[in-house]
């Protein structure tokens, strides 16, 4: 006598629910690493299955990666390359100066009564320290202030700004102006994103 199959699950749930929530779509709350995996083409080298090159043995690398069938033809050792899985098609770097940041930066004012911001070079309200909408006061946040701003760039360029040689080393990096007007730096991020990236 056979034992009937059952649904997966069927074990740690009971039947019942199983079935109330069959139709059910599961969806992921977040992207994670490896969420688009094998989906681009990488623009580096490393380990996947899309064959790249072939290049001449070194010594130190791996033996498996020796392509047997080319040193039985040519009695030399080459290393099969292949292209990198990667999830960063692109970076973009909007290179921006330290003092245009500082002015940026520490500009910001907020409406101590409904919240509106402002700023005092590109978006000034219309009467000096008054809020537009309400008539509320304004001020400059703590985490605005000149010496919490240039402390930010410190910690940035000591901790991130590393990242900028990593990925330009694997061609990954798209170095944009960021200090002109805002539409003329977004055509040129759009021309560095479709010249960079392919699809």
């Amino acid at each position: 006598m056979t034992t009937p199959v059952s649904a997966p699950g069927a074990q740690l749930l009971d039947p019942s629910v199983l079935a109330k929530i069959s139709s059910l779509e599961l969806r992921a709350r977040a992207v994670v690493e490896g969420f688009i995996q094998g989906l681009h083409r990488a623009p580096h080298l490393g380990a996947s299955t899309d064959f790249a090159e072939h290049r001449p043995y070194m010594p130190g690398d791996d033996t498996r990666r020796i392509d047997w069938k080319l040193y039985a033809r040519s009695d030399r050792y080459y290393v099969k390359e292949f292209e990198a899985d990667t999830n960063t098609n692109l970076v973009v770097f909007l290179d921006v100066s330290r003092a245009e940041l500082l002015r940026r930066l520490t500009g910001r004012r907020v409406c101590r009564q409904c919240g509106t911001p402002f700023h005092i070079v590109s978006a000034p309200p219309r009467a000096a320290d008054r809020c537009d909408k309400c008539g509320g006061e304004l001020y400059q946040r703590s985490d605005d202030s000149s010496e919490a701003v240039a402390t930010r760039l410190d910690v940035y360029e000591k901790q991130t700004a590393p990242l900028l040689a990593y990925y330009r080393d694997r061609g990954l990096l798209a170095g944009v102006g960021g200090e002109g007007a805002m539409d003329l730096v977004a055509g040129d991020i759009r021309r560095a994103v479709g010249r960079t990236v392919t699809a």
